[in-house]
């Protein structure tokens, strides 16, 4: 007789000990006078029965793993789930988050002014507490000279936000029917190397040969070529001098001119001389409004649109 244990697809097929134990013991009786013994016949049994517990005890560690399985198994879905309530409560505290962070970043975005934000903070737009600018003669002119409110802007050439502020200021002198002038100072960054201060250079010839009207005709010809950051227009600078009808021989000797290197000296100075609650000028473009009258004046540092522009100079007119 055989009997069978059904352990999910499989079958264990075992001996019944008894059975085995008694065939064993017929087997050796009959088979006793040919020399088989008792002892031989008992330790056959003793194999065999060791052998059955063996068996009995592998099925039953089988059906614990089993078993254990099986809840592992019944527990995947009821992780899952908590695993997807977890990620769907992390993505909304994220999209949360985000969309939290967007909506401050648009409200601060649409406070301000349409140029660069550090331009319109506290830091870039002051009160002059000294130092205070007035026109001297070698200074070139766009509007009246006698004008009660002056724009002085401190430029490099070569510099981008001045080539994107150029023309600002002359347009509010311009508009201003005569209330305000503009006066265009020289401050070449070392970092833009020689080209800039070549520039600045060329600008002050013009201006020696032609005057107020001059010196502004080279002025716009240069920032409308150059290339900025060191580049340069993309045709000589003397060439651009020389579109502009000076006298090329006059114009040669006054580059080679250590007194008008001295000229762009002193408009470097006069920016040294700008002082503030914090640091003065620190950079180009820097702009200073200023009423000749009570001395109000601020500063401006880098560029900034006309309408502010404007208001700066009602301010310091007092409106």
């Amino acid at each position: 007789m055989t009997g069978k244990i059904q352990i999910g697809s499989q079958s264990v097929i075992y001996a019944q000990a008894a059975l085995v134990a008694g065939a064993l013991l017929a087997g050796a009786i009959i088979t006793t006078g040919h020399g088989n013994s008792i002892d031989k016949v008992l330790a056959q049994y003793h194999e065999s029965n060791t052998q059955v517990l063996l068996q009995n005890q592998q099925i039953e560690q089988m059906k614990s793993d089993i078993s254990n399985m099986q809840k592992q198994i019944a527990g995947i879905p009821e992780a899952i789930a908590k695993s997807d309530m977890l990620n769907t409560k992390i993505s909304s505290a994220v999209s949360a988050a985000a969309i939290g962070a967007m909506a401050k970043v648009a409200t601060v975005s649409n406070a301000l002014p349409k140029e660069k934000a550090a331009n319109n903070s506290p830091k870039n737009i002051e009160t002059v507490k000294g130092g205070h600018p007035a026109i001297e003669p070698q200074d070139y002119v766009l509007g009246d000279r006698n004008a009660p409110v002056s724009i002085f802007e401190w430029a490099d050439p070569e510099c981008p936000y001045c080539k994107q502020f150029h023309g600002t200021p002359g347009k509010v002198a311009e508009k201003s029917n005569g209330k305000v002038n503009f006066v265009y100072r020289h401050l070449p960054l070392d970092f833009h190397g020689e080209i800039a201060v070549q520039e600045s250079v060329a600008m002050e010839c013009a201006g020696q040969q032609q005057g107020d009207a001059g010196f502004y005709k080279l002025v716009n010809s240069i920032y409308t070529g150059t290339r900025s950051n060191g580049k340069g227009p993309s045709v000589p600078v003397r060439s651009l001098a020389n579109e502009a009808g000076l006298d090329m021989a006059a114009y040669d000797k006054c580059v080679g001119d250590q007194a008008t290197k001295d000229l762009i000296d002193q408009d470097i100075k006069s920016a040294k001389h700008v002082r503030t609650a914090s640091k003065g000028i620190a950079g180009t473009p820097s702009t200073v409004v200023i009423n000749h009258a009570t001395q109000n004046a601020i500063l401006i540092r880098g560029a900034v649109s006309e309408q502010l522009l404007n208001q700066v100079v009602t301010a310091v007119q007092g409106g």
